[in-house]
């Protein structure tokens, strides 16, 4: 393409390889996205471990600062055991 940029079967033949996608994924790609989804949860586990816990560290805190709405802090305590508990996991690879 680069020497000929006139030859009209190099640039379909370009076109193609770009626009069709292969019909079998190639096992290496599958590996890869694996590892690469792998490592992205384990990141992603490692981040809301520490900012839950961050958030935890707050409540003795706003306790013992004289939080005047007790079931305020019951319920935002709730939510936060509530969102540690669901499930994210990244999309599976097929």
């Amino acid at each position: 393409m680069a020497l000929e940029p006139d030859n009209v079967m190099a640039r379909d033949t370009f076109v193609s390889l770009l626009a069709e996608p292969p019909r079998v994924t190639p096992v290496e790609v599958e590996e890869e996205l694996r590892a690469l989804l792998a490592g992205s949860a384990r990141r992603s586990t490692r981040n809301a471990v520490v900012g839950y816990s961050l958030m935890g560290a707050f409540i003795p805190l706003v306790v013992a600062l004289g939080a005047s709405r007790v079931d305020l802090m019951v319920v935002l305590t709730a939510t936060w055991a509530a969102a540690m508990e669901s499930p994210c996991s990244p999309t599976s690879v097929r």
